[in-house]
């Protein structure tokens, strides 16, 4: 095998150096763009958690307004029942206000009141699931912004830039000290 001159050898190291870092900064741009793109998913991800929080909590807010507003229909339902008893017990001639109609009258509004507390509490029930998941959707909003804020692109592309620029240096110093010398100059005019 014929040996390389010192000025081919000189091109080809330079070649090769300037092969390696046209790849580094090849690198780099996808590294940035890379990051750029993981800190936009991020950022949506954590616009996207805390739409779903607000939603969550406007549901609650309504199942409360709903439960309540069950409970009182359901009270003016008992209170429409216990009327008709009391009309119908009085047009018999019957005291309303005694023995075993007063007891009809009491037993009504009770489970009335049961079936009234009964909604409320359901609706009560419904909002603290809702707001519980309003919670949580709060925290993975907050974790997604904590993810687009410690994206940084220029780490990223610091650490390429870093190690192509060893990888240049280590091609450069294994051809330059590799052991293999031939008769020529060695690269940049140093002799053997």
């Amino acid at each position: 095998m014929a040996a390389i001159s010192g000025t081919t050898a000189a091109v080809i190291s330079a070649v090769s150096i300037a092969a390696s870092l046209a790849g580094t900064g090849l690198r780099m741009h996808a590294q940035a763009q890379q990051a750029r793109a993981q800190q936009a998913q991020a950022d949506y991800q954590a616009r996207m958690a805390r739409k779903n929080q607000e939603l969550a909590e406007e549901q609650a807010r309504e199942a409360r307004r709903q439960g309540h507003d069950a409970a009182v229909r359901k009270r003016q339902e008992v209170a429409g029942i216990i009327g008709s008893q009391r009309a119908g017990a009085g047009a018999s001639g019957a005291a309303v206000d005694a023995g075993s109609f007063l007891d009809l009258t009491m037993d009504t509004a009770e489970k009335g009141e049961m079936d009234a507390l009964a909604l409320h509490q359901q609706g009560l029930d419904r909002a603290h699931n809702l707001a519980i998941r309003g919670w949580n959707s709060g925290g993975q909003a907050q974790a997604h912004a904590w993810q687009a804020d410690r994206l940084d692109p220029a780490a990223g592309i610091l650490g390429t830039a870093l190690g192509g620029m060893a990888q240049a240096g280590t091609n450069f110093g294994s051809r330059l000290w590799s052991g293999k010398r031939n008769s020529a100059r060695l690269p940049f005019g140093n002799s053997p």
